[in-house]
């Protein structure tokens, strides 16, 4: 699992680093500004936590905040703000826009690492229940447990080539069957991405754009976090074939149209 600090301190960065590495084996990523931060997450990075210091060079910490709480990408996922003096304008700001926590300077290790534990676990239980849960509530073993969780993220990538070739009304029983097998894992992080996907679709008229290549990386970055969440288990995923029902859906999504094939 890994997690995204974002601070031009390079000692309270080194700092914060050596803290959170030590939490669940978490894989840091540092990066010295707001910018840096934003394409990270852009290109397909998907933390299980996110730590941003309020003042930096280009966006600053408020600015990445609000950022992602409005991208369906990174939809739940922690964000603590870093700061030296949490005045009463940035902790209202940041209130609103749904921060989960602060990490004062100089690091209080005590109690930053009580709420950093805190909102890991249970971002990482939104992303998958406990394998021991999973598997009981099944009456399955680990191993059969690995072959539904490839299962699961198949039909995401499949959907999500779906919406990035612009189907996103015909898209509609796809996302319905990945709810369901979202719910039988208890992946309830991927199955809000897909209600707020299907809200999106559903709320559209037949001319707009819902940005679907936007909703696509939703689905990845979710299938993402289900692999490390994965990993972090010590489940190996298997390389498996598309399951029927959703190979012969994806077929009748993607074939083109009659009229498509014999243009007049």
């Amino acid at each position: 699992m890994k997690a995204l600090l974002a601070d031009d301190d390079l000692i309270s960065r080194m700092a914060l680093t050596d803290l959170v590495s030590v939490l669940r084996q978490l894989q840091v990523v540092e990066v010295a500004d707001g910018t840096a931060a934003w394409a990270e997450l852009d290109n397909g990075l998907a933390p299980v936590i996110c730590f941003f210091d309020v003042q930096m060079p280009g966006l600053d910490g408020l600015e990445l905040l609000r950022r992602l709480r409005c991208d369906p990408r990174f939809v739940g996922i922690p964000v603590m703000l870093i700061t030296s003096s949490a005045d009463r304008y940035t902790v209202l700001a940041a209130s609103k826009l749904g921060v989960d926590g602060f990490v004062a300077k100089p690091l209080d290790t005590g109690k930053t690492l009580e709420r950093i534990e805190l909102l890991v676990a249970r971002f990482e239980r939104e992303i998958l229940d406990e394998l021991e849960t999973t598997t009981r509530r099944l009456g399955i073993k680990p191993e059969r447990y690995a072959q539904y969780l490839g299962a699961l993220i198949e039909q995401a990538e499949r959907v999500a080539i779906s919406l990035k070739n612009a189907h996103e009304p015909l898209a509609i029983p796809l996302l319905d069957g990945l709810r369901s097998a979202a719910l039988t894992l208890a992946a309830r992080h991927m199955v809000a991405t897909i209600d707020r996907l299907k809200a999106a679709i559903t709320k559209s008229e037949p001319t707009d754009s819902i940005h679907s290549v936007e909703w696509a990386s939703a689905i990845e970055v979710s299938a993402t976090l289900l692999r490390d969440r994965a990993r972090s288990f010590g489940v190996r995923l298997a390389d498996r074939p598309v399951p029927a029902p959703v190979q012969e859906a994806m077929e009748t999504i993607t074939a083109p149209a009659d009229d498509q094939k014999n243009p007049s």
